[in-house]
């Protein structure tokens, strides 16, 4: 009788560290690898590679409309975004963006003077 429970209880704990690992390595995998928004492939970005290439020999815009977001644009957003952790507009601390104040089709220039720091929200309703 006790051999017999003892084996029961083994059992079950095996079964919660199976489950406890396979949902360990879903979540990794998640992290990881989800599937291209066009062709259904895993991949590490929201498009694969393949899907990419293609959309951009579509839409030779695309390309050019990428080319103002370089890495010195990416370092002063963050840096932007570190100085000022909160919205211009709503104060909001959530989901920051950096947003030029003069749009570079406008002249402006990617300089610090020329960066607000904006909430996703606030960003996609200004006019």
């Amino acid at each position: 009788m006790r051999m017999g429970c003892q084996i029961m209880l083994l059992r079950l704990i095996k079964i919660k560290i199976n489950l406890f690992v396979k949902n360990k390595i879903i979540n990794i995998m998640k992290r990881f690898n989800s599937p291209c928004l066009y062709c259904g492939v895993l991949s590490r970005a929201s498009t694969c590679r393949q899907c990419t290439i293609a959309i951009e020999s579509r839409d030779p815009r695309r390309k050019e409309r990428n080319k103002a977001y370089d890495y010195e644009w990416q370092k002063l957003s963050r840096l932007a975004r570190t100085i000022q952790p909160w919205c211009s507009r709503c104060g909001s601390r959530q989901d920051l963006t950096a947003d030029h104040i003069l749009s570079l089709a406008n002249g402006g220039q990617n300089i610090m003077e020329n960066i607000m720091v904006l909430c996703r929200k606030c960003n996609s309703s200004k006019k």
